[in-house]
């Protein structure tokens, strides 16, 4: 979802918020089940913030480090996180 975010120009939530419902269900490839699920989950960070303010997180990805063990440690950090926020099983 977020390639197709991207590739369509969406690079910031801020960018995602300003958009129109149509402009964002038209994004190529973008199904409606992942739009639902995008707003779903902006909607748990207005309602709490600090669901995604994780200091491990802001420091794995501030180191940097492009090895693909990195990759995947940062990678299972991010999952956990939506675990723990019940978005991911």
């Amino acid at each position: 979802m977020l390639k197709k975010l991207n590739l369509a120009g969406y690079k910031r939530i801020g960018d995602i918020l300003d958009a129109a419902d149509a402009e964002l269900l038209s994004v190529d490839g973008l199904p409606r089940r992942e739009y639902d699920i995008l707003l779903e989950f902006l909607q748990r960070i207005s309602d709490d913030p600090g669901l995604i303010i994780n200091l491990e997180v802001l420091e794995l990805m501030e180191a940097g480090s492009n090895s693909k063990a990195e990759r995947e440690r940062k990678i299972e950090v991010i999952k956990q996180r939506l675990r723990e926020m019940g978005m991911i099983e």
